[in-house]
């Protein structure tokens, strides 16, 4: 969780992420499994996998753990 308390100030990348990319986020921060992720937005698994990949990416993070403390300390700056 280092790596997510030296990313930066919160939100200062959330502009970079497309309004998918975001949703996407915002479930994995509430825990669901990329096969959840994929039957709630009716995909398939591997386009979640795809999604997930770049999120941390674009991000620099390196899990989905640290995605979701991104996430939960971004929200409130996330434009909708």
């Amino acid at each position: 969780l280092e790596q997510v308390a030296s990313f930066g100030q919160p939100g200062s990348n959330a502009g970079t992420l497309t309004r998918r990319e975001t949703e996407v986020a915002a479930l994995v921060a509430a825990g669901l499994t990329n096969g959840a992720i994929a039957r709630k937005l009716v995909l398939s698994e591997r386009t979640i996998e795809n999604h997930v990949g770049r999120i941390l990416l674009k991000l620099g993070l390196r899990s989905r753990a640290a995605l979701a403390v991104w996430f939960e300390r971004t929200k409130n700056s996330i434009p909708s």
